[in-house]
């Protein structure tokens, strides 16, 4: 089946990001950009430039599994168009750490990237294909690419820069636990224990812009490894 052209989505919604967080910056006070007009931005996005409908989108569906552990979790969007086009899982993420100076704060968050990552790549049925958005500050973005992490000695960390792929390894993840100054991150990353990873998992970044002067978007293309 033919798979949705997003090359004009990602611009067109990259654009509408850039304008938001200036506005965001002009008005300031309560005014502030969550991780919802992110996902309406895209799917405003993919429905001027996707030609997809509003009847297109599901939104947080429960199709992670029937296990107890598992089956009251949503995925943020499942696009599954009419016309026949490939079904399109997506996980949105906003990283907006802010003031946040708790220890292991960008530890904890990037688990919790990882986590989602690990989630979609499993995530068979009814997905075809699978989509990670991802809004970083500064200061997650310095974090992934300073290479200076305990658990980055052992597995690979989300190309935002350099190369545009990254082979996350399942043994490589697993071996972890127990491992000193992992534990943030291995928690993070398996949901506290309900999603072992069983598969390694590629990740191809697709686009990316800087969208403000504290701001970056990152798409990420997510499959499984057999």
């Amino acid at each position: 089946m033919e798979s949705i052209d997003f090359t004009g989505v990602y611009e067109t919604f990259a654009d509408a990001l850039t304008k938001r967080f200036a506005e965001q910056k002009k008005r300031g006070g309560d005014f502030r950009v969550a991780e919802d007009t992110i996902r309406y931005f895209f799917f405003d996005a993919a429905v001027q430039k996707g030609g997809l409908k509003a009847s297109d989108f599901w939104l947080e569906g429960h199709f992670f599994g029937k296990e107890e552990s598992r089956k009251n979790l949503e995925l943020d969007a499942l696009i599954l168009p009419e016309d026949g086009r490939n079904s399109v899982a997506i996980e949105f993420k906003y990283d907006r750490l802010g003031e946040n100076t708790e220890s292991g704060a960008e530890t904890s968050s990037a688990g919790a990237i990882y986590r989602d990552l690990n989630r979609l790549a499993q995530l068979s049925s009814p997905a075809k294909e699978r989509l990670f958005v991802y809004v970083a500050e500064a200061r997650m973005k310095n974090y992934f690419s300073g290479g200076n992490t305990q658990w980055g000695n052992s597995v690979e960390t989300l190309p935002l820069e350099g190369g545009t792929t990254a082979v996350i390894s399942a043994k490589a993840v697993r071996e972890l636990y127990g491992k000193d100054g992992c534990g943030t991150f291995y928690n993070g990353a398996t949901d506290d224990g309900r999603f072992a990873f069983e598969q390694d998992i590629s990740v191809t970044r697709v686009f990316s812009r800087e969208c403000g002067e504290n701001e970056f978007l990152y798409i990420f293309k997510v499959e499984q490894r057999v």
